[in-house]
């Protein structure tokens, strides 16, 4: 189902998997700071209100420079996840970026098992949509 939708973004919640879907449709450089601030502001309030434990975040079209920078931004935006999960819940993220940011970004499978023991999500990068959502599903990649 749809839950948000703006020029910069469309937001999707599929209740019985318990996904919530951000889907970028505009480069960051035609944002500026405020517009940023109130889309990011958006997530925080729906991941605040269905309580997801499954994310996926399409980041292909923002087009971010600084891999550091969408890593930073990935990490502090769904930490929010951890805060109202049940202890026994496994919670994941997928983010689909462009290859040579996910190549970068990649978590091997120790960084992943340090995520569960703190009961952080474990955050994936992908390229394509179809391992994503088996990842986040629990499912082997291909």
């Amino acid at each position: 189902m749809k839950l948000y939708e703006s020029k910069f973004q469309r937001i999707y919640y599929d209740k019985q998997f318990s996904i919530m879907e951000f889907r970028w449709l505009l480069p960051a450089s035609e944002r500026d700071e405020e517009e940023l601030g109130q889309e990011e502001a958006m997530h925080i309030e729906l991941l605040t209100k269905y309580k997801p434990l499954r994310v996926m975040s399409d980041v292909h079209n923002i087009h971010f420079i600084d891999v550091n920078h969408l890593a930073d931004w990935v990490q502090s935006e769904y930490l929010k996840i951890a805060e109202y999960a049940p202890t026994e819940a496994k919670l994941r993220m997928a983010v689909l970026a462009q290859a040579e940011m996910s190549k970068q970004l990649f978590k091997s499978e120790e960084e992943e098992q340090a995520l569960v023991e703190k009961k952080l999500p474990q955050i994936q990068y992908f390229t394509d949509e179809v391992n994503a959502e088996l990842w986040l599903l629990g499912e082997e990649r291909v």
